[in-house]
């Protein structure tokens, strides 16, 4: 559901008795959760917080929305076709993602330190949070956005059903993915300048990465077998009717990730 969605759009029947408890939801996690963030990045920083808040500005985005997704169980043979694995390894394409804590173990995060998967422990009542690719091109690469992936859950967990509750935060559509203008810290860094050759507003960007744009395969511990195995999702997304790609990305190879080189300070 779109955080932005008029009220007379129409949602399927079982979530429509729970829609203003939905839309309650929502507005608290931006009013309270992502504005704090995006004052917290900005005092990092070191800029005014309308420099960063001025990035999320109410109603700007067509696309923040409230996902609910949902893994039923599957066979042995399923489980092996797809490589253990329900989303392939990914980043998100927005600022941060709120996931509510739930205690079926899939979630995994790539550690760059040791170049290894790892679970994120359930925290009730809790929520996790994933860096997003637009946060680290507004930060100049500061924040990197957080690799991870969902996987069949442990052995006496396989027989349960791993419900998802997400939320997408993402700046207005029309703003620029480049770094923060005038940081004090970007500019000591040498990161005040955009990271990507190729500069996008979100809205393109959105469009330029689910039609193949920096894909990169980051199940390096996995290894696909042409002919063994198949990808759970292949990351092809349909156009609404009358949409116009910014083309030259569809059907783009994913890449092999490479870990970078992490120093401690």
């Amino acid at each position: 559901m779109l955080v932005h969605d008029p009220k007379h759009r129409d949602h399927p029947e079982i979530i429509r008795p729970f829609m203003e408890e939905t839309y309650e939801v929502m507005s608290y996690i931006r009013t309270n959760i992502l504005v704090k963030l995006l004052r917290i990045v900005a005092d990092i920083l070191e800029v005014p917080e309308e420099a960063v808040l001025s990035t999320h500005a109410p109603g700007g985005s067509k696309t923040e929305y409230l996902r609910y997704m949902m893994c039923e169980p599957r066979t042995k043979e399923e489980s092996e076709k797809y490589r253990q694995i329900f989303l392939a390894g990914h980043t998100d394409w927005g600022t941060w993602t709120f996931l509510f804590s739930q205690p079926v173990a899939a979630l995994q995060v790539l550690c760059h330190h040791t170049g290894r998967y790892r679970y994120v422990k359930h925290q009730p009542h809790g929520i996790v949070v994933n860096f997003g690719e637009a946060l680290e091109r507004l930060t100049g690469g500061l924040f990197k956005a957080t690799i991870h992936r969902v996987t069949t859950p442990p052995e006496d967990q396989r027989h349960l059903r791993r419900i998802g509750v997400i939320y997408f935060s993402r700046p207005a559509d029309d703003r620029e993915l480049v770094p923060v203008e005038n940081s004090p810290l970007l500019q000591r860094m040498g990161a005040d300048k955009p990271i990507d050759e190729r500069v996008f507003c979100m809205a393109d960007y959105l469009d330029a990465r689910k039609h193949g744009w920096k894909r990169y395969d980051f199940d390096m511990d996995r290894p696909r077998e042409e002919g063994k195995h198949q990808d759970p999702f292949d990351g092809e997304y349909p156009d609404p009717e009358g949409h116009k790609s910014l083309g030259k990305f569809d059907n783009v190879p994913r890449l092999q990730y490479s870990l970078p080189t992490v120093r401690s300070t």
